[in-house]
C-alpha cells in the first residue's frame, strides 16, 4: 500500500463519470403546432 501511495497509482480503476441527467439538458427547440401543421401540409402537397 505504501508503494502505491508513493507512485500515486490506485489499485482499483476510477469509476467512469456518471452521464448528465436528462433534466439538465435543455429540450430541443420544436416548431409551434401551427408551424408544424403548415410544414406537414406542405410536405403532403409536395409528395401527394
Amino acid at each position: 500500500m505504501a508503494e502505491e501511495s508513493e507512485t500515486g497509482q490506485v489499485a482499483a480503476p476510477a469509476p467512469a463519470p456518471a452521464p448528465a441527467p436528462a433534466a439538465a439538458t435543455p429540450p430541443a427547440p420544436r416548431p409551434e403546432p401551427a408551424e408544424a401543421v403548415e410544414i406537414a401540409d406542405e410536405a403532403y402537397v409536395s409528395y401527394g
